[in-house]
């Protein structure tokens, strides 16, 4: 297959008649690991770089976007903690998002990911596209609600892990996760992972409906609070000092605090959000909690949440593999810090 010459780069600039789309070309370095790489699924992507928050930046890319075939990848530049751009991103019907300043091998990492181009994609159930879109909304409208201590109103919220809970029973977590990962990164990555998991942890544990709502909101919902972290403690690649990590190991106490002061969360989910970092031994944050002090679905969600923090995408290290990541939650297990029962269980769920 011939390869394309070059990215598009969709930017914007100011003219004389307002503001305008513009397609640059970058000939030099994207180009080289095409060759070198021979990605078969490349076929013409184009790289969105522009102001998402601003309304006719959108408007403008909208009208320019149905001139492309659906089949070519589309990827969006975000900077780092930019929720609603990530948000606006895959409302667009982003491919991949990107972190500020792009580096072309993050870009080769997500062209490489495509199906090759001579095979047949499997098309996206419109069901775990919609939920996936939804859920994403609605962390985006607790975190808002968090930075700005608005009224969280926790039905739509719990509304939300209905459609999660029913895209599990339809399409299994497999698929779920490619979904998340392809679209959405950082912590809404997170958020939405643990979500997944949850929630089809609580179907193969046939919890009570009333325990699959309140696992999976708490999984939700279980690091809003570092939407008050900042975020260039949040994107740091590298070891946090002991004075970052405490401001860190604060995101439980904050998102219970606001939960319990500002929405109508159960103590079941505000014990979650709480406790998700406590560990059986006494190790773990923000109260060094052991044993039966913490409750069952709390292990539950320790062990989904730990889960899913080893298999998501990270810009400075590739997702662990499922027989990777259960090798680590077995050790831990062994180490008297999490649930075993919880972690066998949840190896059915994922490698069953």
């Amino acid at each position: 297959m011939q390869q394309p010459s070059s990215l598009s780069i969709i930017r914007t600039k100011r003219t004389t008649d307002g503001i305008e789309p513009v397609v640059k070309r970058m000939r030099t370095q994207v180009f080289c690991i095409y060759e070198r790489s021979r990605l078969p699924s490349v076929r013409y992507p184009a790289l969105v770089d522009i102001d998402l928050t601003n309304r006719r930046h959108v408007e403008i890319l909208k009208s320019d976007l149905p001139r492309r075939s659906k089949s070519d990848p589309l990827l969006f530049a975000i900077t780092p903690g930019d929720r609603t751009s990530l948000v606006q991103a895959r409302i667009l019907g982003g491919s991949f998002v990107v972190s500020k300043p792009v580096q072309v091998d993050e870009i080769e990492r997500c062209l490489a990911r495509l199906a090759p181009a001579d095979e047949e994609p499997e098309p996206e159930i419109p069901s775990v596209h919609h939920s996936i879109t939804r859920t994403a909304e609605a962390l985006e409208t607790a975190m808002g609600a968090l930075r700005a201590g608005k009224p969280l109103d926790i039905e739509p919220m719990s509304e939300t892990c209905r459609a999660i809970v029913a895209a599990m029973q339809e399409v299994g977590i497999g698929r779920w996760l490619e979904g998340v990962r392809i679209h959405h990164e950082g912590t809404f990555q997170h958020c939405l992972l643990v979500a997944g998991v949850a929630s089809a942890f609580a179907a193969a544990a046939k919890m009570n409906p009333r325990d699959t709502i309140a696992l999976c909101l708490g999984a939700l919902l279980h690091d809003i609070g570092k939407a008050v972290v900042p975020k260039e403690i949040l994107d740091k690649p590298d070891k946090l000092t002991p004075v970052e990590y405490a401001i860190v190991k604060r995101h439980p106490v904050e998102a219970h605090d606001f939960l319990r002061s500002k929405s109508l969360a159960s103590e079941a989910v505000l014990r979650l959000v709480r406790d998700h970092h406590e560990f059986l031994d006494g190790s773990g944050y923000p109260a060094g909690l052991s044993g039966d002090a913490i409750d069952g679905l709390t292990r539950c969600l320790t062990v989904c949440d730990i889960y899913s923090a080893l298999v998501e995408e990270r810009s400075y290290r590739p997702p662990a593999t499922t027989r990777e990541a259960l090798k680590v939650l077995f050790g831990l297990a062994r180490d008297g810090k999490i649930d075993l029962a919880a972690v066998r269980m949840l190896a059915l769920v994922v490698d069953g």
